[in-house]
């Protein structure tokens, strides 16, 4: 039992940080104010922002973009999904994914099918290939890696979705190997 003059301290919480555009901008004003007077605080978020529709640009057609002052690379990539069967075992691999919504309306329907039967996309319109945003952790040269990730924009996506459709996009291709010598 705890006595009347003894306090149960609370936890403390953890507290979520999330920098965007505007507190990056205010930053940089403050850095650069020190070197270059001239420049005004809109002037240089207006440099940024032009930077990262630059940047945005780039990524929805495929290219690299490298980030300054080695905080990593970011990237597009692709992968071939497909259904594959394996002779030697005799085995149908389904690698295609799952449309979820379609799959629940389905189980809505069928309830006899729930977590049996899934509905999968093919992605007819890119040949079967599956698009994945990356960002290159190994050539960032800053401490506690594992705590930063980025979160894309709706826009970049949709941009990126069009580019698709019009086969505008080529990324790089993830292949996986066997490592079975023969």
């Amino acid at each position: 039992m705890l006595d009347d003059q003894e306090e149960i301290k609370p936890k403390r919480k953890r507290v979520k940080y999330t920098h965007n555009i505007r507190h990056f901008s205010a930053y940089a004003h403050y850095r650069i104010r020190r070197k270059y007077k001239e420049i005004l605080r809109n002037d240089c978020a207006k440099i940024i922002n032009t930077y990262f529709q630059l940047a945005q640009e780039d990524l929805s057609l495929g290219n690299k973009v490298n980030f300054l002052n080695k905080l990593g690379n970011l990237y597009l990539t692709k992968e071939k999904r497909e259904v594959v069967y394996n002779k030697e075992t005799g085995q149908l691999y389904n690698m295609l994914p799952v449309n979820i919504y379609d799959s629940l309306k389905l189980w809505r329907q069928k309830p006899e099918l729930r977590g049996k039967t899934f509905v999968r996309y093919t992605n007819e319109h890119s040949n079967g290939y599956v698009y994945n945003l990356t960002y290159e952790l190994s050539k960032a040269k800053y401490k506690n890696k594992n705590i930063y990730r980025f979160q894309f924009h709706r826009k970049l996506k949709e941009k990126l979705r069009d580019n698709i459709f019009d086969k505008k996009v080529d990324a790089f291709l993830l292949v996986k190997y066997n490592n079975k010598t023969e």
